[in-house]
């Protein structure tokens, strides 16, 4: 195999690539908890839901008028790209999602596909959550 500079820079940024799992979140007193955590602790169990009732709630909990993607923003390819095969994770609190800890677009691509969405949820009320991720979510 040849070794051109572009397929050089091209191996050297997927090494350097921050892995999915990595994705974080942290507080001032140094709590980090990772997607891939959340994920682990999940398990592959998921359910189905309704994306507009997710995106409603969120961003009723948030304070938000819209999600962080979509049309206008600038991820809109992201939102094209997105796989609507693959779960989104959520963090619910009284019955209600108030978080997408992953999947903002693929749910927003659903809102706008009107296509069904499978989910994680993280329930931030179950007493067997971890009591960082309520910290940090809840």
């Amino acid at each position: 195999m040849k070794l051109t500079e572009a397929k050089l820079k091209h191996m050297i940024l997927e090494t350097l690539k921050e892995s999915w799992r990595d994705t974080y979140w942290s507080t001032e007193d140094g709590l980090k908890v990772t997607i891939g955590e959340i994920d682990d602790y999940l398990g592959p169990s998921t359910i189905d839901v309704n994306p507009i009732e997710i995106k409603n709630q969120v961003l009723k909990s948030r304070g938000k008028d819209r999600l962080p993607v979509g049309p206008g923003i600038t991820s809109q390819a992201r939102v094209d790209k997105a796989n609507l095969k693959f779960p989104i994770i959520t963090a619910m609190k009284n019955n209600k999602h108030v978080y997408v800890l992953d999947g903002n677009h693929r749910l927003q691509k659903a809102v706008e596909l009107d296509k069904p969405l499978r989910a994680k949820v993280l329930d931030l009320d179950d007493p067997e959550t971890p009591q960082k991720y309520i910290d940090l979510f809840g």
